[in-house]
């Protein structure tokens, strides 16, 4: 049985264990951000994409009285996302979806804002972290999006997919880092 551990995140608790993605503080910047760019933007849930345990989102749905759809293809992390929920008292306005991004929505669901946080470390690279699950980097294989410098793939998936759901008037927040 995996050892429950807790970081402080934003002023939540977040519980993890070591098949999660440990909460890093630079992270909380995206639910910040997110949080100042709502005020401008229609009414309508938030979505994160590739949620982890939910601390970014879960920021952003204690901070707000929107709703948050998180998306994660990771049934562990889809659990401790719930359970994080229910910790910072916000599970009613919280839906947790375990699927894989391209079947994660339906096609005429609209969010102002989405988050996105995906794995970015290519698959050749993801040793170079041995204390992080594979799971959690794992971004896949690099490849060309056909318009410019090459992308990885569950970040590309979601820099192709997010413009597709998401209102006239949105804001997508993303993190990624440059291939080294």
């Amino acid at each position: 049985m995996a050892e429950v551990r807790t970081t402080s995140f934003g002023g939540l608790t977040i519980a993890h264990d070591e098949r999660v993605l440990t909460p890093r503080t630079w992270t909380l910047h995206q639910s910040r951000w997110a949080l100042e760019l709502l005020d401008g933007l229609p009414d309508g849930p938030v979505l994160e994409l590739c949620s982890g345990a939910g601390q970014i989102g879960l920021v952003v749905a204690a901070g707000t009285t929107r709703h948050l759809v998180c998306v994660d293809v990771d049934p562990v992390a889809a659990r401790y996302t719930q359970s994080n929920a229910v910790l910072a008292g916000v599970d009613d306005r919280v839906e947790m979806r375990v699927r894989p991004l391209q079947r994660a929505l339906d096609a005429d669901e609209r969010f102002p804002l989405i988050l996105a946080d995906p794995p970015w470390v290519s698959r050749e690279d993801v040793g170079r972290f041995p204390e992080d699950p594979v799971t959690a980097i794992d971004g896949g294989p690099w490849f060309d999006l056909g318009h410019g410098p090459k992308s990885i793939g569950i970040l590309g998936t979601c820099i192709k997919e997010a413009p597709e759901f998401s209102n006239r008037r949105r804001k997508v927040v993303h993190e990624t880092a440059p291939r080294s």
